[in-house]
């Protein structure tokens, strides 16, 4: 096979690239690792008995790490608000998630996602107002992006939890919003139709592992189709002979 000097530009350009590459690469493999290390540590953490204590809410509230979490047993009460969810899906079907406000007895403000309706379901019109305690999960909830359209107050319907802007109503007068969410996995205390609660055993997604194969074969890519454009000497057409 006849080889060709490449181009300076071109080689300088596709070595940068695939630099690129394998770093994202790389970085996959490193948070895989950081990953299977939190799943392993959420397997540990299985049990509702724990308390979850004021100081360790407000800790993960307010930590630059997004991916902490608390599973216990929080006490405190609704006030009767709901908001919507939408779209969110169970098992394949469209609904909603139920969010609603609750008080802690040490008097922090937390949102609460119930679960998940179908669509058709009217929602919750009567709450259990009296002290109560809920299991779950306490966490950052998924964050919006440019595509998510503006949450619908007035209606009720939210497409994503914004703890700068809750709507009127929501937040009860001279109380401060915890920014996390408490995923409710055990029995509600009140009566519902439809409401699917959280599954038990929540874990973070785990796809690094797909994403560093993806950016290597990228770089592979990207090696070969510049060999075949500029190393590779195309072979010359033969000549007629008349």
């Amino acid at each position: 096979m006849a080889l060709r000097k490449p181009p300076i530009i071109a080689t300088v350009l596709t070595i940068m690239g695939i630099a690129v590459l394998c770093t994202l690469g790389t970085w996959q493999l490193q948070r895989l690792e950081w990953k299977e290390g939190l799943l392993a540590r959420i397997a540990l953490e299985t049990s509702y008995e724990t308390v979850i204590p004021a100081s360790d809410i407000e800790t993960l509230a307010y930590s630059s790490d997004k991916n902490l979490y608390k599973r216990g047993t929080i006490y405190g009460r609704f006030t009767g608000q709901t908001r919507y969810l939408m779209p969110r899906t169970h098992e394949g079907k469209s609904g909603k998630n139920v969010i609603a406000p609750f008080i802690t007895d040490n008097n922090q403000f937390i949102i609460v996602d119930l679960g998940w309706l179908p669509f058709d379901h009217e929602g919750i019109n009567e709450f259990d107002l009296n002290r109560t305690a809920l299991q779950g999960v306490l966490r950052r909830p998924d964050g919006k992006n440019w595509l998510t359209p503006a949450n619908d107050d007035a209606s009720g319907i939210w497409y994503a939890i914004d703890f700068d802007d809750l709507g009127q109503g929501f937040v009860p007068q001279g109380y401060n919003v915890m920014p996390a969410v408490f995923y409710s996995e055990g029995d509600l205390p009140f009566a519902h139709d439809g409401l699917i609660a959280h599954t038990a055993g929540w874990q973070p997604p785990n796809n690094h592992l797909s994403y560093a194969f993806f950016w290597f074969i990228m770089a592979g890519v990207l090696a070969v189709i510049f060999a075949l454009r500029f190393v590779k000497e195309p072979t010359p057409k033969a000549q007629d002979n008349d």
